[in-house]
């Protein structure tokens, strides 16, 4: 049931109409919802409306979109409507109720005129002329305490006050939800809407019908002035919408095929053709604790991100892997096992640490200004042959470097000199051309002595090619100092002048 309150004059009509959907069952009236909308505006005319939405909505639709919006076609409309929806729906129809009951207010020859279209009137056109003075026009519900309430007040109040006070006063199960109110010239049409407060506590249904599914709403206002939401609902096609939806064993089916199963707590993947709108395609997978951390994460790119551990059981554990490959069931490999690009035997397989004082690493290379590798220190190679020191080259070329140091002790430069201390060879020393003691010849001639000292018995040999062959000394004097010259052996001796004493 509906109520509607018309309050106007040949000048002016102002009419008003609630939004709260409701049933009666049993004799007592349950509220169903506050969107029903019952008041509209087609072209120059305000209608409101009351009775089965069934009828209602498809009568307004049609006149609506119709190029002849006059009442006698709305009458034509209407009983069209009525006669097609009974042959379909006629278990829902009950002609002892009002099926359908219209008010149209509209102006002709700019005075106020209101028509009534009713199904219990055979949708005959009942038509009333607005006249100087105000007149109060209520059908529906509660019409006698709404319009005592409006009389009260509008003396005082206002048209809009009174009519806020009227359907505030009868707010039930019936009446409520928005208050819509036209105000209605020749000129002009205006619309406003307040909220119907509710006092008393309402009596909800859910409906469980082939025309409008099951909806279940909540009050996210007050008892006084409600607001209801819509938290659950399931269409006629099987659609369920939901905010949220908990279920102990939840199975969700595809005819037969079991998608998912709460019970066994097993998704059937195989049981879906698309997925995120792409054929057999989950959109990542992330698994998380019970305090929401993730522990297992896969990706779109095949990126797979776990904290725990992974275990295979059944057959030869990680070998029953499709590609596992040989290398997989392996604990240790030995170099010549590894295909491919592999570092060299050499390679520096250590690292830098610092411990205090103490810093050991494989390999420290110094560069010059430009980054070129130039000198450094490497355990890189195996054997007494491999350089460990050395300067004038790269890392690479270290082994030709102008002067290098090898593992074995061996020492090779391109030039040395030795500004003080001495010089000890175990064995033996071999030079190329010349031996200088002190300076070169062509420097500053010293008088001072330069020594070659023999430890015990010596034995100078020399000659082209072979030990023990000529020997040439070129010196303005030679001084043998000691007990006896031994000339042993000696086939010739030339231009030699000997002092003696």
């Amino acid at each position: 049931m509906s109520l509607c309150l018309v309050y106007m004059n040949k000048d002016k009509a102002v009419i008003s109409g609630d939004s709260r959907g409701s049933i009666e069952q049993n004799g007592e009236f349950y509220r169903l919802n506050d969107d029903a909308q019952k008041v509209f505006k087609i072209g120059d005319k305000i209608i409101f409306t009351s009775g089965v939405c069934l009828l209602i909505d498809p009568i307004l639709e049609e006149f609506k979109n119709s190029d002849n919006q006059s009442i006698e076609n709305l009458v034509q409309i209407s009983k069209k409507t009525n006669i097609e929806k009974q042959n379909i729906y006629n278990s829902l129809f009950d002609e002892s109720k009002r099926l359908l009951e219209m008010l149209i207010i509209t102006f002709e020859n700019r005075n106020a005129v209101i028509y009534n279209i009713s199904s219990e009137q055979n949708f005959n056109i009942l038509k009333y002329n607005g006249e100087k003075s105000n007149s109060l026009i209520t059908i529906g519900t509660h019409t006698e305490k709404a319009g005592n309430v409006f009389k009260t007040y509008i003396e005082n109040d206002g048209v809009y006050a009174s009519i806020k006070q009227a359907y505030n006063s009868v707010a039930d199960e019936q009446v409520g939800g928005i208050l819509t109110i036209y105000e209605m010239t020749n000129d002009n049409i205006k619309k406003e809407q307040f909220d119907i407060h509710t006092s008393k506590k309402l009596k909800n249904l859910q409906r469980f019908n082939a025309t409008d599914g099951m909806k279940i709403s909540r009050n996210i206002g007050t008892a006084n002035n409600p607001n209801w939401e819509d938290k659950l609902y399931a269409d006629t096609n099987g659609n369920l919408i939901a905010e949220d939806l908990t279920a102990n064993k939840l199975i969700i089916k595809n005819g037969t095929t079991t998608l998912i199963n709460g019970d066994t707590r097993t998704i059937d993947f195989t049981g879906f053709n698309f997925i995120d709108g792409k054929e057999n395609v989950i959109k990542g997978i992330d698994v998380k604790n019970d305090s929401g951390v993730s522990t297992f994460k896969v990706d779109t790119s095949g990126n797979v991100n776990m904290s725990g551990s992974l275990t295979i059981t059944g057959g030869s554990g990680i070998s029953n892997l499709t590609d596992a490959g040989a290398l997989a069931t392996k604990d240790s490999l030995g170099y010549g096992e590894l295909t491919g690009s592999k570092p060299p035997t050499d390679a520096d397989r250590t690292s830098t640490v610092i411990n205090g004082g103490l810093i050991t690493s494989g390999t420290i290379q110094l560069q010059d200004s430009n980054f070129n590798t130039k000198a450094g220190i490497t355990a890189q190679g195996l054997g007494d042959s491999s350089v460990r020191i050395w300067a004038g080259d790269t890392i690479s070329n270290r082994a030709n470097a102008p002067f290098r140091v090898t593992q074995g002790g061996a020492v090779t430069a391109s030039n040395i000199t030795i500004t003080g201390g001495s010089i000890n060879i175990s064995n033996s020393a071999k030079i190329g051309d010349n031996i200088y003691l002190g300076i070169a010849p062509s420097e500053v001639i010293s008088n001072t002595y330069k020594n070659i000292y023999f430890n015990k018995m010596a034995n100078i040999q020399g000659g082209h090619g072979a030990y023990g062959a000529d020997i040439r000394i070129n010196a303005d004097t030679i001084e043998f100092v000691g007990t006896a010259v031994d000339f042993t052996n000696v086939n010739s001796v030339h231009g030699l002048t000997a002092r003696f004493g």
